[in-house]
């Protein structure tokens, strides 16, 4: 009796030991064998179409659940697969419906070229970015999205990257009827092009529709056109606009075009610190730097703070502010308008028909992307007190104020300017010539390095294996206590 008393208590250790070997294995195996919720995929070949190429990692990741990385390597990636309007990524553009985010090596590397046939990107669903690309040469002709459409089920971050070359009808850079936001990118020499009995908007952004929100922050917006038509940026939705600089921007009228029409179409828009100089129109429109634009009943609340505008040109006539019907434009203050027509700028720090700011030339004075420096001696230095609540930094990521107080525009004045140890890559764009206006210079920075996004774990686990050996540890500990009892016995 006592020998078989203790055998019975290791036997029942090995049994604890068991359940407990087994739940743990269990709880592993059902943890990692849980399918994946994003993959990790990396472009091989700048082939358009066939393993390894952008279009079947679209693809791959348009069926995977979850949210999906890609990586594609420097190169240029020309689509050349023809045929429009079908949205299984297929033929043409590159269809997405999924949540993926898009990585190049920087904007200055890794370039997609729709080469003309369609536009580069379709979004129909999901929420996804682009990061450190140049995007360019989408045509759609009389749609919209010369190179990127967001539907209304989908919304977009764009950050770090270059669009240009884009034409359409309706915002040639980039059209969204969904949630768009651009940071740290330059749309530059996209063209807007009418078709007879309609005129163009949006050169380099049109947004607009009851999903529809916009931010554009940190970003350069030059060198547009319209012809014929409207606005390098067209709203008809909520959005903000912040440290952005729009210049050399030619339209038949407007630059920046905010307007609200019809029932149940109320939005509100802010501009904060941007930068409108050196635009012009060949038009007889109202309103050449920005307008508003309202038909009741719809509803229109916007508001500009810290903004500068100057030498925006209607047919050599000096226009930077226009409202039409019953648009209004609300001062937050410490605006600078060169001529008279921003009427609205009555506020504390405003500063109308004021000829003492001056600029240099588009370059790069830092930051991921170009900007117009304030010249030593400007009256917008200094002149929008305290905004760094708001905007604690300019365009191109230098801290505000530099100075006593805050400056009017994209830019803060440095007293030494950082921007003179920088080293720029360049890329060659088309250059257009933007109305009367000087030419924008070609010349564009690469995106800034950042942090990738992680590349999560794919599908599968070795876990099943630790199972299976959990089992056969217990099974052999179980018949080796039941040959010793039984030898026992």
């Amino acid at each position: 009796m006592h020998k078989i008393f203790a055998l019975r208590s290791p036997s029942r250790r090995v049994t604890h030991v068991c359940i407990a070997t087994l739940a743990m294995s269990f709880v592993a195996f059902a943890a990692t064998n849980t399918p994946a919720h994003a993959a990790g995929i990396t472009v091989t070949t700048t082939a358009d179409g066939g393993a390894g190429s952008l279009r079947d990692a679209i693809t791959q990741a348009n069926t995977n659940p979850g949210a999906d990385v890609i990586t594609v390597p420097a190169g240029t990636y020309t689509l050349s697969i023809t045929g429009t309007g079908e949205d299984a990524n297929a033929t043409g553009d590159l269809d997405i419906n999924s949540d993926i985010t898009i990585i190049g090596a920087g904007s200055g590397s890794t370039i997609i070229n729709a080469n003309g046939i369609d536009r580069v990107f379709d979004l129909h669903s999901g929420a996804s970015a682009l990061q450190k690309l140049t995007i360019e040469n989408g045509d759609v002709g009389s749609t919209s999205g010369g190179n990127i459409r967001v539907g209304s089920g989908a919304s977009l971050t764009v950050s770090d990257s270059v669009i240009t070359g884009g034409k359409a009808l309706s915002g040639a850079g980039i059209s969204a009827s969904g949630p768009l936001t651009v940071e740290r990118t330059e749309l530059v020499s996209n063209s807007a092009i009418p078709i007879q009995g309609t005129g163009s908007t949006g050169s380099a952004i049109s947004s607009g529709g009851k999903n529809s929100s916009l931010d554009l922050r940190d970003s350069l917006v030059a060198n547009n056109t319209a012809t014929g038509g409207n606005a390098a940026l067209y709203m008809n939705g909520n959005g903000s606009v912040s440290n952005t600089t729009f210049t050399g921007n030619a339209s038949t009228a407007r630059t920046i075009l905010v307007e609200s029409f019809g029932s149940g179409a109320d939005i509100t828009v802010t501009f904060t610190h941007i930068t409108v100089a050196n635009n012009t129109t060949d038009g007889n429109l109202p309103g050449l730097g920005i307008a508003a634009n309202l038909i009741s009943p719809a509803a229109l609340s916007m508001t500009i703070e810290g903004s500068l505008f100057m030498n925006n040109m209607v047919s050599g006539t000096s226009k930077n502010c226009a409202v039409e019907n019953d648009g209004v434009i609300t001062s937050g203050g410490h605006n600078l308008a060169d001529d008279t027509s921003c009427t609205a700028f009555t506020q504390t720090g405003d500063l109308t028909n004021n000829s003492g700011t001056t600029v240099g030339a588009l370059a790069n004075n830092g930051g991921p992307t170009r900007t117009l420096a304030l010249i030593t001696g400007s009256s917008a230095i200094d002149a929008a007190g305290a905004c760094a609540g708001t905007t604690p930094t300019d365009q191109r990521g230098f801290t505000r104020p530099a100075g006593s107080a805050c400056d009017i525009g994209a830019y803060e004045f440095q007293a030494v300017d950082p921007a003179t140890t920088t080293t720029t890559t360049t890329i060659a764009v088309t250059t257009t010539t933007a109305g009367s206006g000087a030419g924008v210079p070609t010349t564009l920075p690469p995106g800034p390095t950042t942090p990738d996004q992680v590349t999560l774990p794919s599908t599968g686990s070795n876990s099943g294996s630790g199972l299976l050996l959990a089992l056969l540890f217990c099974a052999f500990g179980m018949l080796l206590i039941r040959t010793t009892r039984r030898s026992v016995r």
